[in-house]
């Protein structure tokens, strides 16, 4: 009976310790001031598995690998994602210094994410990060397009990334929407960009 009221006794402390927090703004929400390593870690924590928990599909991630038009989805990934997360050898824009959490460089972070996830996260976006979803917006053409992108873009060096914007930049094809099945041979298969993998 003890440990019972003591166990409701500290929920009781924690909740009018989140209520002082809630209503007094001594939570410091500025971006200025970062998170503290325990609420980075919680927030890191839970948007992993959540994304995991939604989107972990190895069905789609084989359709994605198998249907991505990846010319398109490299011209999607600079009109749309370079600027807040970079490229092989291309800085993301400055003003993207001022958000937290940083927003990852993808040729690095898409190492923990299958395509399916990828998709899912650009479509649905993530909360408090500045990622916004895109779902509403682009075709699920043109989402598979980048997560099929991003799985080719894992470990690509900056000469590579040079390389397909060399090849892909400004010739042929269709961005924005990804309707165009630019870079896909006569059997809708996309073409190897001969980077990254």
């Amino acid at each position: 009976m003890r440990f019972l009221s003591g166990f409701l006794a500290a929920i009781a402390l924690l909740i009018a310790l989140g209520l002082a927090l809630l209503w007094t703004g001594a939570y410091n929400v500025a971006a200025s001031a970062g998170h503290s390593d325990i609420g980075r870690s919680i927030f890191e924590t839970m948007m992993v598995q959540s994304v995991k928990a939604r989107a972990e599909n190895p069905d789609l991630s084989a359709k994605i690998r198998r249907t991505a038009d990846l010319q398109a989805g490299f011209r999607e990934f600079q009109e749309y994602c370079i600027h807040c997360h970079g490229a092989p050898g291309a800085e993301p824009h400055e003003w993207t210094r001022g958000m937290v959490p940083q927003p990852p460089e993808l040729s690095e972070a898409a190492a923990q994410w299958t395509p399916a996830q990828t998709f899912w996260i650009a479509k649905h976006g993530i909360k408090m990060t500045g990622m916004p979803a895109f779902g509403g917006r682009k075709s699920d053409q043109t989402l598979v397009n980048i997560a099929g992108f991003l799985d080719r873009m894992e470990g690509m060096t900056p000469e590579q990334y040079q390389a397909l914007q060399q090849r892909w930049g400004s010739a042929g094809g269709q961005g924005g929407d990804g309707e165009s099945g630019a870079g896909r041979d006569g059997h809708g298969h996309s073409h190897d960009p001969g980077a990254g993998h």
